[in-house]
């Protein structure tokens, strides 16, 4: 039911389903994981399972499986025998009720997650012992060079989107299910469409062609580009994925692209604007994004730092308001 063989994961055939395990910030940013972000991608589609400790998450290419197991909340935190018991448990049942037979997995927990690989694989075999699924356990005694690709620079700044220098890239994202409505009103749209007058053009192909989640539509206003990302709330952030992607292979060459995030602060808006910038950087690296609108900023920030003071400050309100 279970070997072990010195074979790189990737070159197993393809009716081989894969798992290996992220944490719920689907941060993969070292070590296999990497490698499953560049072939599978699917970041997009993964936020929007709103995946949780125990959680499995679901990716498919070309008709194989690719599986995120849930092992931990943080990608700088460990995970523990009862969350990967949790997560393999969750896998078992995704694995019946698709009726896959194959799976291959690197020495899940072991590496940089540091559980003991003999502990995890008393427990994979106990777990799926007569389900009559084979598991093959890659473990290439050659190193295989996983390159983290160039990281994306973010900034955020206080100037809107209609503010932003020339040659800059606007991107908006378009509600498909508000769009439609009778008297639909936008604020980003509307302030952009009095500097840029592309509302007009924006409705009128609405009207004429049927627009589905995550394709783009550009429009040429003044010298400057345009991009609308059409979206359903249902699917939003696996509708961003596919509509960066577009961007990408269209836009080849781009150096700036630009969102109205508004203000970014520990809330919701946090969150929503760190998921974005986790699935363009999972898709584009060598531009620069821009988050504009944030009037809390007094001159253009960088993203990262932004972030990292953003976490301190909310672990040292969690220490001052946790009991000793």
């Amino acid at each position: 039911m279970l070997e072990e063989i010195d074979e790189d994961l990737f070159k197993l055939s393809k009716d081989y389903s894969l798992a290996h395990c992220v944490a719920e910030d689907l941060r993969m940013g070292a070590g296999i994981a990497v490698d499953f972000k560049r072939i599978f991608g699917g970041v997009g589609r993964l936020v929007d399972q709103k995946l949780k400790i125990g959680d499995v998450g679901i990716v498919q290419r070309h008709g194989q499986f690719a599986f995120y197991l849930v092992t931990k909340k943080y990608s700088n935190g460990k995970p523990t025998m009862n969350t990967m018991e949790k997560a393999l448990r969750s896998l078992l049942i995704i694995m019946k009720k698709n009726n896959l037979t194959k799976l291959g997995i690197p020495k899940i927990g072991s590496g940089l997650d540091k559980l003991d690989w003999s502990d995890t694989r008393s427990l994979i075999v106990d777990i799926f012992s007569g389900s009559g699924i084979n598991i093959t356990v890659c473990m290439p005694s050659k190193l295989i060079d996983s390159k983290t690709p160039q990281r994306l620079n973010v900034h955020i700044t206080p100037s809107n989107l209609w503010e932003m220098v020339a040659e800059t890239i606007i991107v908006v994202f378009i509600d498909l299910e508000q769009v439609c409505k009778k008297n639909w009103k936008d604020d980003v749209v509307d302030k952009l469409d009095t500097k840029y007058p592309f509302r007009e053009s924006l409705l009128k192909d609405i009207k004429n062609k049927k627009f589905e989640p995550g394709v783009i539509a550009k429009y040429i206003v003044n010298n400057e580009v345009i991009i609308c990302i059409f979206v359903t709330q249902k699917a939003l952030y696996s509708s961003l994925e596919d509509g960066f992607k577009s961007i990408d292979q269209t836009l080849k060459y781009f150096k700036y692209l630009a969102i109205q995030s508004g203000p970014i602060e520990p809330s919701d808006n946090f969150e929503h604007i760190s998921w974005i910038v986790l699935i363009f950087r999972s898709i584009s690296h060598s531009c620069e994004l821009w988050l504009c609108g944030d009037v809390n900023q007094t001159s253009v920030t960088y993203y990262d730092q932004y972030c990292k003071s953003v976490l301190s400050s909310m672990n040292h309100t969690l220490q001052i308001s946790s009991p000793a």
